[in-house]
């Protein structure tokens, strides 16, 4: 059985895709669905390597949107010590 991390190619590959409605008055509030997948080499299992499921919930107040972001980390192994993420945000466009 030869070790496959000695190949001399690999794959790098990812997926991600985002799902989102607007709700409320004028619109305002949006709600996002994430999912998404990352793997920088193929022949190994590296704690770079991620499955990740996230939602957030935004509300736009003029030139100012807040943001609550929450990600849940499904690839696990042992390297790994967090596997959920929460943020708040407050994003300005100028």
């Amino acid at each position: 059985d030869a070790d496959v991390s000695n190949k001399e190619s690999f794959s790098r590959g990812g997926t991600y895709v985002e799902l989102g409605q607007r709700f409320g008055t004028d619109d305002r509030w949006k709600f996002l669905v994430r999912a998404g997948t990352s793997q920088n080499d193929n022949r190994v299992v590296d704690v770079s390597d991620k499955t990740i499921v996230g939602a957030t919930l935004l509300k736009t107040f003029g030139n100012v949107e807040a943001q609550v972001n929450y990600y849940r980390e499904l690839h696990q192994i042992p390297l790994k010590s967090a596997y959920n993420y929460g943020e708040f945000r407050l994003v300005t466009a100028f």
